[in-house]
């Protein structure tokens, strides 16, 4: 009779395309997801509770939750209005969530809890399941983040607007002589109380959402350039924390250092540098069924390989067992859209 198996001793073999599927299809995002809504429902029947919740995660995978935190002096309403026009996510201002209620809140703890409950009865609503939102006022305070998290408002992007200091200069001609900072910006003694209240809990924000802050500053752009630049940072999520190995591909042309950056790379992360050129002339130099299409089409045509050969070339690298296991970094390819295309199709495409 066989003995009792123990299954922490058995060799777990993930085929190597298995952990590229998952970040492509964002299987990690959706893992975290399930896990998050079990841990702040603790539904009775959990079976039924995730079936519910994987159907609601198929249709609102893509839909851009936003916070955006901003001094009281940026004009963060028509941020949000751009953004509308660029997302279709709906603003919700701090006085949406007042109409739900006449009661009157404050920055207390306790009432953190009230405030979070009226905001969650406004985002109930399908229209805002279906298109997102951005909350331009709120959260104010560290304990109003946290009772939004803790009855599962979990925004997917927070962004930290940051505008530049203004300067007063001074010209002499065409040249200038002199910079001052205006003197609103000398001081804390020459801020509002508005613009104190926002430095003062600014930090407990930033901790609250460290998982999905981005900063973002401002420059000489206009709101509505801004806010194209947010709606492209809306678009692109942030990692989750699940397993993930660094496949690099960096781009640029022959001078400008991609090279340098990727044996840094390497050194840093410990990866495998794939080096496009170099390991074309090892392939070439092969006894292999690619070696010999390689040679002919050189020796035969004297033309480079076609953009599928150069594809073929890098799959059979990548798919080496130090690349899956250690990650790499590509350079010298891709040289154009259709290398692009086709490294994108690879099972193994690069994540970064």
């Amino acid at each position: 009779m066989l003995g009792t198996v123990d299954a922490i001793k058995r060799n777990l073999i993930i085929p190597p395309r298995f952990v590229p599927y998952m970040e492509k299809h964002r299987i990690y995002e959706l893992f975290h997801e399930l896990a998050t809504e079990l841990l702040i429902k603790r539904p009775d029947d959990h079976i039924s509770y995730l079936k519910q919740c994987i159907q609601h995660a198929a249709l609102n995978r893509d839909v851009p939750r936003i916070i955006v935190l901003a001094p009281p002096d940026f004009d963060k309403m028509r941020l949000a209005e751009a953004l509308q026009e660029e997302l279709g996510v709906r603003p919700i201002t701090i006085s949406d969530i007042h109409q739900v209620t006449s009661t009157c809140m404050h920055l207390s703890c306790a009432n953190a809890e009230d405030f979070a409950r009226n905001l969650k009865k406004i985002l109930r609503t399908g229209m805002l399941n279906d298109s997102g939102w951005t909350l331009v006022d709120v959260p104010r305070t560290k304990a109003e983040a946290q009772a939004f998290q803790r009855i599962g408002i979990i925004p997917t992007h927070v962004l930290q607007i940051n505008p530049t200091r203004s300067l007063d200069c001074r010209e002499d001609g065409d040249m200038v002589t002199d910079f001052q900072v205006s003197k609103q910006s000398r001081s804390v003694h020459y801020l509002t109380p508005e613009q104190r209240a926002y430095e003062k809990h600014l930090r407990g924000l930033q901790i609250a959402y460290s998982d999905s802050l981005i900063e973002v500053d401002v420059g000489d752009r206009s709101i509505e350039e801004l806010a194209k630049d947010c709606a492209i940072l809306a678009k692109m999520r942030k990692h989750c924390g699940a397993p993930s190995i660094f496949r690099v591909a960096i781009i640029g042309s022959r001078g400008s250092g991609s090279r340098t950056v990727a044996r840094h790379l390497c050194q840093r992360f410990h990866l495998v540098h794939v080096d496009f050129e170099k390991i074309l002339q090892q392939a070439r130099m092969q006894d292999s069924p690619l070696g010999k299409t390689l040679r002919m089409i050189e020796y035969a045509w004297g033309k480079r390989p076609t953009p599928e050969t150069r594809v073929q070339v890098i799959e059979k690298y990548i798919l080496d067992y130090e690349c899956m296991k250690r990650g790499w970094v590509l350079t010298g390819y891709p040289i154009n859209e259709q290398d692009f295309r086709l490294l994108d199709m690879l099972a193994t495409p690069p994540n970064r």
